[in-house]
């Protein structure tokens, strides 16, 4: 996945890009990626049917990425999906964790650009490419599981990467 002059345009007009103009900032959200596998992110509402079902699993998603890269860098993401079982949190296999870039900074919602499976240790590793016309500015992201019969959703920590020359 590559983060193209195109998602970073997106980024800038939801006002994802520190410093961005406030009509910018004002701007509806929208979010592009050059996959046709995009869509949106956006459970955080209470939904009365999961309430109900206390019996799934708990699971927690630690997630990592640089700080930092520099232009022409792969920005690493790696993420862990646990569930507990008993009073022990354990890898969670062959789950699909979705990359989240957030609409703007503190957002509820946002686009997801990739999808993948967690590996029989629970872990994934997703790898995006950085264009020189997006130098200088900073995206958020999240990893989030959409939960299932068996266990329920979570989210990492927000974490931001800003792209440098």
């Amino acid at each position: 996945m590559r983060i193209t002059p195109l998602v970073a345009a997106a980024a800038l007009a939801a006002g994802l890009v520190v410093g961005a103009p406030s009509a910018a900032q004002a701007a509806p959200p929208t979010i592009s990626a050059t996959s046709s596998t995009s869509s949106v992110h956006a459970w955080h509402a209470d939904n009365a049917d999961v309430a109900k079902k206390a019996s799934k699993a708990k699971t927690k998603i630690s997630a990592k990425a640089p700080a930092e890269v520099t232009v022409g860098d792969d920005i690493e993401i790696k993420a862990k999906l646990t569930r507990k079982s008993g009073s022990k949190y354990k890898a969670y296999a062959k789950q699909k964790l979705e990359l989240v870039l957030l609409d703007a900074p503190d957002a509820e919602t946002g686009g997801i650009i990739t999808t993948k499976k967690t590996s029989k240790k629970g872990n994934v590793t997703f790898a995006l490419e950085t264009d020189p016309e997006i130098a200088g500015q900073s995206f958020d992201f999240l990893v989030a599981y959409e939960g299932g019969s068996k266990a329920k959703a979570s989210e990492s920590e927000v974490f931001t990467v800003t792209v440098t020359s």
